[in-house]
C-alpha cells in the first residue's frame, strides 16, 4: 500500500511512483536538511512522490515551484532532532562548564576549505589559497574564543570524507588557539543534547542545525559564507558572512539577548502548524496510519 523512500534525490522514487500508483500503491520520502527546502535545488527538482515530509510550510517558496509533481507536501516539524526513543538518549560526558556560558559549535567547517573533500567533484582552492580562506574566515573567531574566561564552547563535528573534520590540520591549528579547559569537542553528540545545553550556538546558516537551534529557542547565529543569508529576515544580528561580522554579533547577543517573536516567526516557516510541541514522530505515524488504511 504504501513505499517510503529514505533518499529524495534522484529519479529512482519518480520511476518508482509512476508505475507503483498504477496498481494503486503511494510513495513518500522526507526532506533531508532545512538547506534542502531553503533555496532553489538542482538536486531536488522535478521530485515525483506522492507524499513529501518537510518540516514546515517554507517548501512554498521554493521546494512546491520546483517540484510540481508532488501531490502533496506534509509539514511535520523536523524529524532530524525530535526524539522517538527517549530510553536510548545520549548524554553528554565529560562536560565541566561550571558557571560559564556555553556556546555549542554545530559548524559544517570543511566546505568549502578542506581540498581534500572537495578534490572529486568541485574543487574551489588549491591547498596553499584554501588555508589561506579557512584562516581568514575562521582564525579570528578562534582567537577571540581563547580570550573568553567565562564562555564554554563544545564542537560536535559534521562527517566528512574522512571521517572526523576535527582530524584535519586546518582546523586542528585553530582550535589549538583554544585552551583544553575552555572546550569540549565530540562528535557522537547529538545535535539536539549539544543545543539543550547551549546558551548560545553558531551554526552553518541555513543549516538543520541552525533552524534547530532557533526553533528550540537558543540564541543562534549562522556563519554563512557562500551567500545563504535570507534567514537576516528574521534579525539582522543571527547571520554573519565575515569573522568581524561573527564576533560582532555573538558579543551583541550576549548582551542583548533576542526578541521572542524571531522563534516564533521561524516556528511558524519551519516547524509544523508552529509549535514546538514534539509531536513529530506522532504526525508521521498517523499519516502512515491513514494511508495504509489502519
Amino acid at each position: 500500500k504504501l513505499a517510503v523512500f529514505e533518499s529524495e534525490m534522484g529519479i529512482d522514487p519518480g520511476i518508482f511512483t509512476i508505475l507503483a500508483n498504477k496498481y494503486g500503491v503511494k510513495t513518500m520520502t522526507l526532506i533531508h536538511g532545512y538547506a534542502g527546502y531553503c533555496w532553489p535545488d538542482d538536486s531536488r527538482a522535478n521530485t515525483v512522490v506522492n507524499y513529501y515530509l518537510v518540516p514546515g510550510i517554507y517548501y512554498k517558496k521554493y521546494l512546491r515551484r520546483y517540484s510540481p509533481h508532488v501531490d502533496e507536501f506534509v509539514p511535520v516539524g523536523n524529524h532530524e532532532i525530535e526524539n522517538i526513543d527517549k530510553g536510548k538518549e545520549f548524554i553528554i560526558n565529560g562536560l565541566n562548564r561550571g558557571n560559564k556560558k556555553v556556546i555549542g559549535i554545530l559548524v559544517n567547517f570543511y566546505w568549502p576549505f578542506f581540498v581534500e573533500d572537495q578534490r572529486a567533484w568541485c574543487p574551489l582552492f588549491d591547498e596553499n589559497d584554501a588555508q589561506k580562506a579557512f584562516l581568514k574566515y575562521w582564525l579570528p573567531f578562534f582567537k577571540w574564543a581563547a580570550r573568553q574566561d567565562d564562555c564554554f564552547f563544545v564542537f560536535k563535528g559534521k562527517y566528512m570524507q574522512g571521517g572526523s573534520q576535527y582530524k584535519h590540520p586546518f582546523l586542528k591549528d585553530v582550535l589549538s588557539e583554544i585552551p583544553q579547559n575552555k572546550y569540549y569537542q565530540n562528535d557522537e553528540i547529538l545535535m539536539k543534547d549539544v543545543i539543550s545545553v547551549s546558551d548560545y550556538c553558531i551554526c552553518s546558516a541555513d543549516a538543520s542545525a541552525f533552524y534547530s537551534s532557533l526553533i528550540s529557542g537558543t540564541k543562534t547565529i549562522g556563519y554563512d559564507t557562500l551567500g545563504s543569508i535570507e534567514a537576516i529576515k528574521y534579525n539582522k544580528h543571527i547571520i554573519a558572512q565575515n569573522a568581524d561580522e561573527l564576533i560582532r554579533n555573538i558579543k551583541h547577543i550576549m548582551d542583548n539577548g533576542l526578541p521572542e517573536s524571531l522563534y516564533d516567526n521561524v516556528r511558524k516557516d519551519h516547524h509544523a502548524e508552529g509549535e514546538l510541541d514534539n509531536q513529530t514522530p506522532i504526525r508521521i505515524k498517523k499519516l502512515i496510519d491513514k494511508l495504509v488504511g489502519k
